[in-house]
């Protein structure tokens, strides 16, 4: 299939400083939701920073390879004209929707304000309506205010107004983070529903693997700026292969497990100082000499000199 997003051998860096996203290449097609998944501090959000143009301080940048989107170069552009793109053909969900809604606006200004931006005024009530009901919100939504939503209902509007301009691509941020359970199932599922009858291409970056399993057709594993797997849900469930997802697959709570969840021993590195060779080597049960020194390539999904020992 055609990826409606095309990130090519990334690079996102400070200016005169560590090395945030190193070289990752990953693609979304259009009905298809990635996941891309790992501990805090592996660059996942800063990747989501990256195709949005938006890093959270002037010094980060994309010092090299390309951010494709329906093959327009991201990189490319100017501020202005990746400005355009943004909610028009690239939405954006944040994990958390308390610091994205502004307390004073309603509802349904803040999907109103989702239309303007791209010069859309015309029958702005019905547009309000219709975003709201795509959500699966009733249109008495739109006159109420952040404070006087629950928030599933507040994930829900951020969504619709990533949504309002029907963009080709999504990237949910954490979208289901600190909502009960049946909340967050009710937005999965809207995701879901979306991506298969619209055919929107949706980038998940979330650290639950139960995420990944109900909603994602394909897995990417994060480690420290780079991508270590990446396969199909079934695939990597079924079979992980690098050591590090095999870790966090063996973190995970499991009732009809015996055993106690595994504790991955160690955390990620900082961006300052990364390990030579395989950055995932200090943590690892597995580690020989060779991983210590020469940094392991992507072959058959997998980078691990390892890989099936």
């Amino acid at each position: 299939m055609t990826a409606l997003l095309d990130i090519d051998a990334l690079r996102v860096a400070v200016a005169d400083g560590p090395t945030l996203v190193d070289g990752i290449s990953l693609s979304v097609a259009s009905g298809q939701t990635l996941g891309l998944v790992g501990e805090s501090g592996s660059g996942k959000s800063m990747t989501a920073h990256a195709v949005l143009g938006l890093f959270p301080a002037p010094s980060i940048q994309v010092t090299s390879g390309a951010i494709r989107l329906e093959g327009i170069d991201l990189t490319r552009l100017s501020a202005d004209a990746r400005r355009r793109l943004r909610g028009r053909r690239i939405g954006m969900v944040f994990q958390d929707p308390s610091s994205f809604l502004d307390p004073l606006l309603t509802a349904g200004r803040h999907i109103a304000e989702a239309f303007r931006a791209h010069g859309v005024t015309p029958d702005l009530a019905p547009r309000i309506q219709a975003a709201l009901a795509r959500v699966d919100l009733p249109a008495s939504v739109a006159g109420r205010f952040p404070h006087e939503l629950s928030g599933g209902q507040r994930q829900r509007v951020l969504i619709a107004a990533a949504l309002a301009m029907d963009p080709a691509v999504l990237i949910a941020d954490e979208p289901t983070t600190a909502l009960d359970v049946t909340v967050q199932a009710g937005i999965l599922d809207l995701l879901r529903r979306e991506a298969a009858a619209r055919g929107l291409g949706v980038l998940l970056i979330t650290h639950d693997l139960g995420v990944v399993a109900e909603t994602c057709n394909e897995v990417a594993v994060m480690y420290a700026g780079r991508i270590v797997e990446q396969a199909t849900v079934h695939r990597l469930f079924r079979a992980p292969r690098h050591p590090y997802t095999q870790g966090l697959l063996a973190s995970v709570l499991d009732p009809g497990r015996d055993a106690a969840p595994f504790a991955m021993p160690g955390a990620v590195p900082p961006s300052h100082a990364m390990p030579a060779g395989c950055r995932f080597h200090p943590r690892c049960p597995l580690v020989v000499d060779q991983c210590r020194t020469i940094p392991p390539a992507m072959v058959d999904g997998v980078a691990c000199w390892r890989a099936g020992a």
